[in-house]
């Protein structure tokens, strides 16, 4: 059986023809793919999460923290809701429970950006702290000093200050 006999040939394809797009009898149909911006919430910007990484990072004692730490902390940061949540768990007026604690999904590829841009490092024994170094040190700083730039983010974390390992495996 070839592709030109007639027996091989769908029903589909009776009208086909051979110079035509379409089938005969049918209406054309244009399919049109165009480019249209969509509006990005601030949460999956690259740029707000490596800020909102460093400026935490920032309130921690020595600029250092363990990443299961900055989960709980970058998770409290997501919205009015967890921050009011956080807040309340760390002055001691709602008892901390694992159901309140969350992991940050965008964690992981923030701390490889800021990683490979050189911002933050890796340290301690088994790896799992992160450190700013002297350039993630100086974009926390511009990020800090600048009073209209993540205010609602800053005002949590200066409530909270200042924030440590230590600490919270006292309060977990």
């Amino acid at each position: 059986m070839t592709g030109d006999s007639d027996e091989a040939r769908p029903h589909w394809l009776e009208s086909w023809s051979e110079n035509s797009d379409t089938v005969a009898g049918a209406e054309e149909l244009r399919v049109v793919f165009r480019e249209q911006p969509r509006p990005l919430p601030a949460r999956q910007r690259i740029a707000y999460r490596t800020a909102v990484l460093l400026v935490t990072l920032d309130n921690f004692r020595g600029g250092a923290a363990a990443v299961a730490n900055l989960h709980i902390v970058l998770w409290a940061l997501r919205s009015t809701r967890t921050r009011t949540l956080f807040k309340n768990w760390w002055t001691g007026r709602r008892i901390f429970d694992f159901v309140s604690q969350r992991i940050e999904p965008t964690l992981d590829i923030s701390v490889r950006l800021a990683l490979a841009d050189g911002l933050i490092e890796l340290v301690g024994a088994k790896k799992h702290r992160l450190h700013l170094t002297a350039k993630g040190q100086a974009l926390a700083d511009a990020v800090s000093n600048t009073e209209d730039l993540l205010s609602a983010e800053k005002a949590l974390l200066k409530a909270v200050f200042p924030l440590s390992d230590a600490e919270f495996d006292r309060r977990v």
